[in-house]
């Protein structure tokens, strides 16, 4: 590749200042992503100790609300267990206290009696008393039993809530996994923030280096003789298009002269059949007269008609019908005549705008060629910019 060509391949100048732009463009948003990037990264971690510290506070309050809903229970169930086992052991006491009252009244009173019977019922009594007090006393130990078991299923509440605090305390402790985790993602977008910056700096230093060559080979003039002879072929080409077209336009010019002359041709040619038609008329109406006369005179003397003059009357309405259908027929062909005339007018007056038209676009290049042909020396026509 030789060393013309490669300056011809350079980018021009305005490529580089598009360059120059989106480089300064993508360091402001860098810049602005960076901010953006540490402002949030601020607001994370503050985030990040206000949750921690809520988290731990959370903890040490449930820690602490369990811990004294777990000893209040307790308290309350050995309160409650100690004051039934006293109550019950206190009424066992009485009625065991009653019943040796009962039985030592009883034994004196039987002694004074004197007959054994009496003394057998009392005793039978006493027994099915005491049996009954037993029962009593079975009845209080079932109770108190049932009271135990409640006091168990509460001891077991608490278990379950114990538990349900031990998977909340795990529960957090993921949380906490998962927020130090987020933390090392934010250090991994820091550092590949860290290779885009380095990146920019490269693509920087290649887009000063690509301006520097092309200022260089801006200074070079070389391909402004092609570049002229470009412009002498188009011109020339231009020219014959111009020509060319003034040519249709004359055809065109000619070809509205002759249907111009056409259509005055028929004109006439309707000019003079419209005077045929009015002879026609005027010898219908003549015609219709001779026939309303002849009508009459039948009327008047119908003794008198003969054969002639019935055939004269056939013979003039035949040829009344004629005329009618002559004329009905002109008028049709005259209609069609028009309607095609000016179907070719519009066709022709449509290729007279399109062919200005095309005058004018070819009028406006060459006049843009015109002004573009003083560029020589050290400038560069636009439409070597445009190729490159």
């Amino acid at each position: 590749m030789s060393v013309d060509q490669k300056e011809n391949t350079l980018p021009p100048r305005r490529l580089t200042k598009d360059l120059l732009k989106q480089t300064k463009e993508l360091r402001e948003q860098l810049e602005a992503e960076r901010k953006e990037h540490q402002a949030s990264q601020k607001a994370l971690q503050l985030k990040n100790q206000v949750l921690r510290e809520r988290m731990n506070e959370m903890v040490k309050n449930h820690v602490q609300q369990t811990l004294a809903l777990k000893n209040r229970w307790q308290a309350k169930c050995d309160k409650h267990v100690k004051k039934e086992r006293d109550h019950w052991e206190e009424e066992i006491e009485a009625k065991d206290e009653y019943i040796q009252r009962l039985e030592d009244q009883h034994f004196a009173d039987y002694v004074k009696q004197t007959s054994t019977k009496a003394v057998k019922n009392r005793i039978t009594d006493l027994c099915n008393k005491a049996q009954i007090y037993e029962d009593q006393v079975q009845s209080l130990l079932k109770t108190l039993n049932l009271r135990i078991e409640q006091s168990n299923s509460l001891q077991k509440l608490l278990q379950e809530e114990q538990n349900k605090n031990e998977a909340l305390n795990d529960q957090l402790k993921e949380e906490i996994k998962a927020k130090t985790a987020a933390q090392q993602e934010v250090v991994q977008l820091q550092k590949q923030r860290d290779k885009l910056q380095a990146k920019l700096g490269t693509l920087t230093c290649v887009l000063d280096q690509k301006r520097r060559a092309n200022q260089e080979a801006m200074k070079k003039n070389k391909a402004i003789n092609n570049q002229v002879k470009e412009e002498a072929k188009a011109k020339t080409a231009a020219q014959k298009d111009v020509e060319q077209l003034q040519r249709e336009r004359d055809n065109l010019q000619t070809k509205v002269l002759s249907l111009t002359a056409a259509l005055d041709q028929e004109s006439h040619e309707k000019e003079q059949l419209q005077a045929k038609v009015q002879e026609k008329e005027r010898t219908i109406d003549s015609l219709t007269a001779d026939v309303s006369s002849l009508r009459f005179a039948s009327n008047k003397e119908k003794t008198k008609i003969s054969a002639s003059s019935q055939k004269q009357i056939d013979s003039l309405q035949k040829t009344v019908l004629k005329t009618e259908q002559e004329m009905t027929c002109l008028k049709e062909t005259h209609e069609k005549q028009m309607w095609t005339m000016k179907l070719k007018v519009q066709e022709i007056s449509e290729a007279l705008n399109t062919s200005k038209s095309n005058n004018s676009a070819l009028k406006k290049r060459v006049k843009g060629w015109r002004k573009w042909s003083f560029w020589r020396g050290a400038k560069v026509h636009p439409m070597s910019v445009a190729s490159v």
